[in-house]
């Protein structure tokens, strides 16, 4: 399924923080091995039979096809882009029940906090190579 050896992050595309949190990984992947779907999409579809069926935020598939979801997902893209270990390990020191508590706390405030597009925003030419269907 994910034959290219990229990681694929499943994001809802209409939230206006979770496209921010996309806009943050393209900016930090310098070694271009993320790539980026909506959960409604083909390619969510293709690894539906491996996705829980509640999901409505951000998912991980790394290269191996292994998923991460909620904070686990967020500590692993970190780890991906090299982001600095002491971020990393500060929060991956926070127990994860704790750290699942406020993921999902915000992602089920999150379109009331920070804003819900109409329509999945376009991504420039420059970056559309990063997304797929």
């Amino acid at each position: 399924m994910n034959s290219k050896n990229y990681h694929i992050v499943l994001f809802d595309d209409v939230c206006v923080l979770c496209n921010s949190f996309a806009k943050f990984i393209i900016n930090k992947d310098k070694k271009d091995l993320i790539r980026f779907s909506a959960l409604q999409s083909q390619t969510a579809f293709a690894f539906h039979d491996k996705l829980k069926r509640d999901v409505d935020s951000i998912v991980l598939i790394d290269s191996n096809n292994k998923l991460y979801y909620k904070s686990d997902a967020v500590l692993k893209i970190l780890e991906i882009l090299n982001y600095p270990s002491w971020v990393c390990r500060l929060l991956g020191g926070i127990p994860k029940t704790i750290r699942d508590f406020f993921y999902d706390n915000v992602a089920k405030r999150r379109y009331k906090l920070f804003g819900k597009y109409h329509q999945c925003p376009i991504p420039s030419i420059e970056i559309r190579h990063k997304f797929l269907d």
